[in-house]
């Protein structure tokens, strides 16, 4: 297992079982020298150009599941023009997140990390290295440390009250004295309130929210995110498509980033206008939220950037 895994020097980890890599190319195609050999996993037949793409289909993982039952447990895929390793050990897939974890712990460059990630600058998209590295260590120590997480519990307790309330409310209501009720829809929009609250201060799911337009707003933001975050683009896998746009995703993702950061940048500003005054006479370090502690490093010690420059 170690000796496949090591000879695959640039990788980058997209599932626990999916691994996104990058292995050199012949040095023989380029320099006309001796070829070295590499210790590659095996593959099955691909196509020119579109690789395995043909052999995807749905349901995706007993498709997967299949060639590896049929080829091993570790193979070697080409998406177009990337190269993934299917994993179907979990002790080897262990070992690629323990003794293998740095050398797999990049993501691979999509089209939604240029967008809905600031071109690749956020935690969750960022390369492993110096920037990741700070940022890591801005989420750990200045935002989701225990004593932090601790004062925000008031939030959750309550949002997970309100729901109850609300579901009680709501079966008192009907006649028979039986409704059917959809916890799904329920722990979702529970979900985005808690972090909402946590985050931005504001309820924008349910009943009782300050701002009905803007919370609308905020819904359809997030629900077209997720619709585009979740369409599948050849593009991230056939660079020439990624080219011509022919779908039109990039640009449908560009107009809808000019809307998110216009309603982030609303949000910066009005809680910028809630702390600034409080900061100076520390009247506010029990009630921020994770903005105002970004807000406050920012004023305090000048050494945090957001990844906006409109922020």
């Amino acid at each position: 297992m170690s000796k496949p895994l090591e000879a695959m020097c640039k990788t980058n980890a997209i599932h626990t079982t999916l691994i996104n890599v990058s292995l050199p190319r012949r040095r023989s195609q380029i320099f006309n020298v001796r070829p070295m050999i590499f210790n590659i996993p095996p593959s099955p037949p691909s196509l020119p150009i579109i690789g395995h793409l043909h052999l995807l289909k749905e349901p995706i993982h007993r498709t997967l599941q299949s060639l590896s039952s049929n080829l091993g447990k570790i193979l070697l895929l080409r998406w177009g023009s990337r190269r993934v390793l299917l994993i179907s050990s979990p002790s080897i897939a262990e070992e690629c997140y323990t003794k293998h974890d740095i050398i797999l712990s990049n993501r691979p460059r999509l089209l939604a990390g240029k967008h809905f990630h600031y071109n690749f600058k956020t935690v969750a998209a960022a390369p492993y290295g110096d920037l990741w590295r700070n940022l890591r260590h801005v989420m750990t120590v200045e935002i989701l440390f225990s004593s932090r997480l601790a004062t925000s519990s008031s939030v959750r307790q309550a949002e997970v009250l309100l729901l109850l309330n609300q579901t009680m409310k709501g079966c008192a209501c009907t006649q028979q004295g039986m409704t059917k009720i959809k916890l799904k829809s329920k722990f979702m929009e529970l979900s985005f309130n808690v972090m909402t609250m946590m985050v931005l201060g504001k309820r924008y799911h349910g009943e009782d929210v300050e701002d009905v337009e803007e919370a609308k707003h905020f819904r359809e933001v997030m629900r077209d995110a997720v619709d585009l975050s979740a369409t599948t683009n050849l593009g991230d896998f056939l660079p020439i498509l990624q080219w011509m746009d022919i779908s039109g995703l990039e640009k449908k993702m560009a107009r809808l980033m000019a809307k998110m950061n216009c309603f982030l940048q609303r949000s910066v500003e009005e809680r910028r206008r809630i702390l600034s005054p409080n900061l100076a006479s520390n009247g506010i370090e029990g009630n921020m939220v994770m903005i105002d502690n970004l807000l406050s490093m920012q004023l305090l010690k000048n050494n945090v950037h957001l990844c906006s420059t409109q922020f």
